[in-house]
C-alpha cells in the first residue's frame, strides 16, 4: 500500500511524486522501475503507430518481425513438419498478405507474385515518390515467371496455399481464414489439370486430337476463379476454402473465362480436311485448275483443300508452288542481279551473318533495322537491275504515285509474267469502270460473273447526296484531312461551277461519312459512299474475281512446315494508304467528288484510288500482285519463302536461314519499287498476328487474335444480356463469326441456324 493516498496510474505515475513516502530503499526501486517501464513502452506504441502510418502513406506491407515469423514458421512446421523452400512461402509474400487482412479486403494476385523462400531477391531496391513528393527507396518486390505447365502451376498453388495456412494459424480468430485448406486446394489442382480443363479435348472420327485449350486460357481461368473466391469472401464474408470451391463450380464464370473462350482459341491447327468426298480431292501432280482459262500444273497446295491456293499475287504467282518446284529464272543475268543484289546488302551491313541479323530486328520493330529505309541502298538496287536486265534507268516514279512503274514492267516483262502490260496504262490512269469496262484478266484472276449491286441505274441515281450526320459532327476534321489529301496530290479542289464545266454529266457528289476507329486514339477513316444515291457503284463491273489468303492458306502451310520441321520467322508489313496508290483515268474523276459541307461550293475531286468505291480495291490487288510476282522471279531459288498479301497486310514467312536472308532483300526489293510500306509497324517474330490471326510457328498452331477473340467473346456476351439486337448489328457481328470459322472450322456448322435466320429477315426487310 502506497502512502500518502498516491498509486501509481496513466496519467501519473511517469511524473515527479514528491508527496510520496517510501517505507525503504527497495520500494523506491520497485517505483523507478514502473516508472521506466511504461515510458518505454509509450515510446515504443508512438513509434509503433509513426511507422505504420509511414508504412500506409508509402503503400508497403508492414514487415513481419523476426520472433513473429519464428513463431509462424514454428506453428506451421508442428503441422505439417519440414518443407521445402521451393514451396515454403517467402516471408515477402506472407507480409502482402497479412496487410490484406489488416486492410479488410482479400485480393486474387498474379501467380508471378507467388514466391516461394528460394525465389526471393533480398537485395533489391527500387526509388519511388511517396505521397508527399519525396523519393524514397524501397525493397524491390520480387517477381517470378508466369507457370508455364502443370507441374509448375501445381507447385504456385502449393506455396499460395502454405502461405494462406501459416496466415489461418496466426489469425486463429478470423472465421474467413479457416477450414480445410490442404483438401481444398488438393481438390481445386486436380479440377483445373483433370479433364474438365487442362484435359479438355476435341478428337477427330480417328480419335487423334486436334483442339485443346491453350495454356494461357488455363492460366487466366484459375485466376479468374479466385478471384471470384475473393470477392465472395469480400462481399459475403464467406470462409476461403469455401469460397473457392464455389468459384471453381460457378457456371457462370467458366462460362465467361473459360468455355466461350476455348470455342474462340485452337491449341493445334486441324489435320487435313478429311471430312471432304474424295472426289473434291485433287492429286499434287497435274492439277488443272478448270474454272479458269490458265493452264496451272502442280498448283502446291490443292491438295486437300477445297479450292485453290491463293497467296494475294494472283493464279500465275510462283508462291502457289512449293520453293522447290518454282519456275527459276536461270539466264545469266538474272544470277547476276541475285548475286549484287546481296554483295550490296552485305557491304551496307559487313556480312552476310548481319543480313540475316537484319530480318531479327525487322521482326523487333521500331528503330532498330534500317536496311529498308536507306535511300542510296535502294537506289543501287533499281540501279541494278536497270544495267544488268537492260531495262531503262528510271530516278522517279511517275507523279500522282509511288511506284517506279516502267522498271516493274520492264522486270515483269524479261521474266514472261502474264500481267505487266496494265503498268502502262496505270502511269496516266486506270479505268474507273463507269465510262469503260474494267478488263477481265484469265491470267491472274479467276472470273466474276455475279455482282452484289446489279440493275438498272435509270433515274434513281441522284448527281450529290448529302453527307452524313458524322460528316457534320466531325466537319472541322474532314477540311483538314480533305486539304491534307489535296496538299499530297491525291485530290484536287475546284468551285462546284468548274466542276459542272469540267464533267459536264459524268459526275457523282458522294455522301462523306467519319468513322470514329478507335475513341481512346481519336483516330478516325473517312467513307466515301459510292453506292447510296449517287449509284457509281451500281454501274462498275468488275470482271475479275479478287482472292485472297487468310485461314485456310495459313492452315496448309503450317502442315507443311510441320512436316519439314522448318524453323519459320514471321516478318508483318503494313503498305500505308494502299488503295490510294493508283491514279484513275482523268475522264471518269468526276464520279469521284464529294464535299466536306453539303452546302459548300468547293468540290474536292479524288484523282487516285479511293476507299468506297468498287473498283479501288480490285486495282490494288492488281497492282500488288504483280509487285509480289516480281519479288519471287527476281529473286528466284534463292528465296525460299512464303508471301501472303490480304488487302494492305502482308506477311513473309522466312524459312530457315537463307529464308531470313531471302525476306530482308524481298523488303528491300519492295521499297526500292516504291511499295510505301509503314516502317513504323514493322513487326513479326516467332509468334505473329496478322489480318486477326495469331500464329506459334514454334508449334505449328493457329487462332484467332486476342483482340478479334475478345471482341466475340464482348459482343456474345452483350447479346446474352441484352437478348434482342438489331438487323445490321447482328449481320456484322455474323460476318465477324463466319471468318472466326475459317480460322476454327468445327465452329462451322453452328452458324449455320444464324446464316439461315439472317437470310430469312433480310428477304423481309
Amino acid at each position: 500500500m502506497w502512502e500518502g493516498g498516491w498509486e501509481p496510474n496513466a496519467t501519473n505515475w511517469g511524473l515527479n511524486a514528491t508527496n510520496v513516502t517510501y517505507r525503504s530503499l527497495d520500494e523506491r526501486v520497485q517505483v523507478a522501475a514502473i516508472t521506466c517501464a511504461f515510458s518505454n513502452a509509450k515510446t515504443r506504441s508512438q513509434r509503433a503507430a509513426e511507422v505504420d502510418a509511414e508504412y500506409d502513406t508509402l503503400q508497403w506491407s508492414r514487415p513481419v518481425v523476426a520472433g513473429e515469423w519464428a513463431a509462424m514458421r514454428s506453428a506451421m512446421e508442428k503441422r505439417y513438419g519440414h518443407l521445402e523452400d521451393k514451396i515454403y512461402p517467402s516471408k515477402e509474400f506472407v507480409e502482402k498478405k497479412l496487410a490484406e487482412i489488416e486492410g479488410g479486403e482479400y485480393r486474387a494476385e498474379d501467380l508471378t507474385e507467388v514466391v516461394s523462400k528460394e525465389e526471393i531477391e533480398p537485395d533489391g531496391v527500387v526509388p519511388i515518390w511517396d505521397s508527399k513528393g519525396r523519393l524514397a527507396m524501397r525493397k524491390a518486390s520480387t517477381k517470378v515467371p508466369e507457370p508455364a505447365n502443370a507441374e509448375e502451376l501445381r507447385r504456385r498453388l502449393s506455396i499460395w496455399k502454405n502461405a494462406m495456412v501459416m496466415i489461418s494459424l496466426k489469425h486463429s480468430n478470423r472465421h474467413e481464414l479457416q477450414g480445410a485448406w490442404e483438401e481444398t486446394v488438393e481438390q481445386y489442382k486436380d479440377y483445373l489439370l483433370g479433364d474438365y480443363v487442362y484435359g479438355l479435348s476435341a478428337k477427330d472420327a480417328e480419335g487423334q486430337t486436334f483442339a485443346a485449350p491453350p495454356w494461357k486460357l488455363v492460366i487466366a481461368y484459375e485466376k479468374a476463379i479466385r478471384k471470384q473466391a475473393v470477392k465472395l469472401t469480400n462481399t459475403e464474408g464467406k470462409p476461403l476454402t469455401v469460397a473457392l470451391k464455389m468459384a471453381w463450380k460457378d457456371a457462370t464464370v467458366k462460362e465467361r473465362n473459360f468455355t466461350t473462350p476455348l470455342a474462340l482459341y485452337a491449341k493445334r491447327p486441324l489435320p487435313p480436311w478429311r471430312e471432304q468426298p474424295a472426289q473434291k480431292l485433287a492429286p499434287r501432280k497435274n492439277v488443272r485448275v478448270e474454272i479458269t482459262e490458265l493452264d496451272i500444273q502442280a498448283d502446291r497446295r490443292w491438295k486437300g483443300l477445297e479450292a485453290p491456293f491463293h497467296d494475294g499475287g494472283g493464279l500465275a504467282s510462283p508462291g502457289r508452288w512449293v520453293p522447290q518446284e518454282r519456275k527459276n529464272l536461270e539466264g545469266k543475268e538474272w544470277v547476276a542481279v541475285r548475286h549484287q543484289f546481296r554483295l550490296a546488302a552485305v557491304r551496307r551491313l559487313g556480312s552476310m551473318a548481319e543480313v540475316e541479323k537484319e530480318a531479327f530486328r525487322m521482326a523487333r520493330g521500331g528503330d532498330a533495322f534500317q536496311l529498308v529505309r536507306d535511300d542510296s541502298f535502294l537506289k543501287e538496287i533499281r540501279s541494278i537491275l536497270s544495267e544488268r536486265l537492260g531495262i531503262a534507268a528510271q530516278d522517279t516514279p511517275e507523279a500522282g504515285q509511288p511506284f517506279f512503274l516502267d522498271l516493274m514492267k520492264g522486270i515483269l516483262e524479261k521474266a514472261g509474267d502474264p500481267d505487266s502490260g496494265f503498268l502502262e496504262q496505270a502511269k496516266t490512269g486506270l479505268p474507273l469502270g463507269v465510262l469503260s469496262d474494267l478488263p477481265r484478266t484469265p491470267s491472274i484472276f479467276e472470273e466474276q460473273v455475279k455482282w452484289n449491286l446489279e440493275g438498272e441505274v435509270g433515274s434513281d441515281a441522284v448527281l450529290q447526296k448529302e453527307n452524313y450526320s458524322s460528316a457534320a459532327e466531325h466537319e472541322r476534321y474532314l477540311v483538314e484531312h480533305l486539304e491534307q489529301e489535296v496538299s499530297e496530290g491525291l485530290m484536287i479542289k475546284m468551285k462546284e461551277s468548274e466542276f459542272i464545266e469540267a464533267f459536264g454529266e459524268n459526275r457523282a457528289v458522294a455522301a462523306l461519312a467519319v468513322l470514329v476507329e478507335d475513341e481512346l486514339t481519336g483516330k478516325k477513316r473517312v467513307i466515301h459512299d459510292g453506292t447510296h444515291g449517287v449509284m457509281v457503284n451500281h454501274r462498275i463491273k468488275c470482271r475479275d474475281k479478287v482472292r485472297m489468303p487468310g485461314p485456310r492458306e495459313k492452315r496448309a502451310l503450317l502442315e507443311e512446315y510441320e512436316a519439314g520441321r522448318q524453323v519459320i520467322l514471321s516478318l508483318v508489313g503494313d503498305f500505308a494508304k494502299a488503295h490510294r496508290r493508283f491514279k484513275y483515268a482523268g475522264e471518269e474523276q468526276g464520279f469521284l467528288a464529294c464535299k466536306a459541307s453539303s452546302t459548300s461550293e468547293t468540290v474536292y475531286i479524288n484523282q487516285v484510288g479511293t476507299f468506297g468505291v468498287a473498283s479501288t480495291p480490285y486495282w490494288w490487288a492488281r497492282l500488288s500482285a504483280a509487285l509480289m510476282r516480281t519479288v519471287y522471279w527476281v529473286l528466284g531459288d534463292s528465296f525460299p519463302d512464303d508471301m501472303l498479301l490480304y488487302a494492305d497486310d502482308l506477311e513473309v514467312l522466312a524459312v530457315g536461314r537463307e529464308g531470313r536472308v531471302g525476306a530482308v532483300l524481298a523488303f528491300s526489293l519492295m521499297a526500292a519499287l516504291g511499295a510505301p510500306f509503314k516502317w513504323a509497324k514493322q513487326r513479326g517474330g516467332l509468334t505473329s498476328e496478322w489480318i486477326g490471326l495469331t500464329t506459334d510457328y514454334r508449334t505449328f498452331s493457329m487462332g484467332l487474335s486476342e483482340r478479334r477473340a475478345g471482341w466475340l467473346i464482348d459482343w456474345i456476351g452483350s447479346l446474352r444480356l441484352r437478348k434482342e439486337v438489331e438487323y445490321r448489328e447482328f449481320s456484322a457481328g455474323l460476318g465477324r463469326l463466319g471468318f472466326a470459322a475459317l480460322a476454327l472450322p468445327w465452329e462451322r456448322p453452328l452458324l449455320g441456324p444464324l446464316y439461315a435466320w439472317s437470310s430469312a429477315i433480310q428477304s423481309n426487310r
